[in-house]
């Protein structure tokens, strides 16, 4: 074997050109969305030429900002603020020429806003062109309404406002409708059983079916076309079940649904999994409130699928609210 070629183990050796300039780093999906490209000097004569620019116009020479632009033979010098081209320096020109435009300037844009995480009960209206108000919508960041018919679900995990919300529901639907007839059930002690606006209150499932009872010509009656004519509001759904009321919140359910009343049931994920029939029933109407959900809660409670909540957003009041096959995200005042 004749020994190597000194002069060619040399060109072996010499390392290969690499191509330098930022349009080598920029993905092709990306740079095929801009139109016009602007080129300042580079370290490399050749990657003029991959531009499609010629390599003899800009140099090591050439000042800062002088540049050209492709598929234009001119010859472009950008703007360069002060006599320091240092980027830090020239980003903290930039900034006071801001400031500088901002006092010329008084129409500045309105800021984005995002779905805060307090709403309190008197910073919203409680009702709106004569419906309801659920709480603050998360998009437009308006007041959401809901129709008030058939069934309403609430359901949540511990902390997460299910109480409050049942009193916030109350308080809208009460000014929305004053002349409603209101009646309250609950399975134990409740705060909201205190509330005046109740025509009627029971406590336990033996005082709950007879209430019920005593109140079956009110949902056997249809309600007037603007407004619910019984609203019942139901604590501790889950713990009803296969009670002695159980058949009585049936049929209260049913009549609703058929008559245009409403229900109001609540209970925690555990009790919504046990309530049986009757959360067959609520589920049905395909409407309610989901506060702080997990992925797949929505289905437990309301009957329909709803996003889980990050855990940055898992704060009381923060849920969603469904309606005829709708989903939004609201934050339900605090009273």
């Amino acid at each position: 074997m004749l020994p190597a070629d000194p002069a060619r183990r040399a060109r072996c050796r010499r390392p290969r050109r690499r191509h330098s300039g930022s349009y080598a780093s920029d993905p092709t999906s990306l740079a095929s969305n801009f139109q016009r490209k602007i080129v300042l000097r580079m370290t490399d004569e050749d990657s003029y030429l991959n531009l499609g620019l010629p390599k003899d116009v800009l140099d090591p020479t050439s000042p800062p900002g002088r540049a050209m632009q492709v598929g234009n033979p001119n010859v472009l010098q950008l703007a360069v603020l002060g006599d320091n081209v240092n980027p830090l320096a020239q980003a903290r020109k930039m900034e006071e020429i801001a400031s500088i435009g901002a006092l010329r300037d008084r129409v500045r844009p309105a800021p984005i806003k995002s779905l805060p995480t307090l709403v309190p009960a008197t910073s919203i209206p409680a009702s709106v062109s004569g419906y309801p108000v659920i709480g603050l919508e998360a998009d437009s960041l308006t007041p959401l309404t809901f129709r008030p018919i058939g069934t309403l679900g609430v359901g949540g995990g511990p902390q997460t406002g299910r109480s409050n919300a049942l009193a916030w529901l109350v308080h809208t639907l009460k000014t929305t409708y004053p002349y409603t007839r209101f009646l309250h059930a609950s399975s134990g002690r409740s705060t909201l059983a205190e509330d005046p606006v109740w025509e009627s209150t029971a406590r336990g499932a033996d005082a709950v079916a007879e209430l019920l009872t005593a109140s079956e010509p009110f949902f056997q009656a249809h309600a007037p076309e603007d407004a619910p004519g019984v609203i019942l509001v139901v604590e501790g759904l889950g713990d009803f079940t296969y009670g002695s009321a159980d058949q009585a919140i049936q049929n209260a359910i049913i009549a609703a649904k058929q008559n245009g009343h409403l229900i109001i049931a609540e209970a925690d994920l555990p009790g919504w999994s046990r309530s049986g029939s009757l959360g067959q029933l609520m589920r049905g109407g395909r409407a309610g409130l989901v506060l702080c959900p997990s992925l797949g809660d929505g289905d437990g409670v309301v009957g329909t699928s709803v996003p889980g909540l990050p855990s940055r957003e898992m704060t009381p009041g923060r849920g969603f609210f469904t309606q005829n096959g709708k989903v939004w995200k609201v934050q339900v005042p605090r009273v």
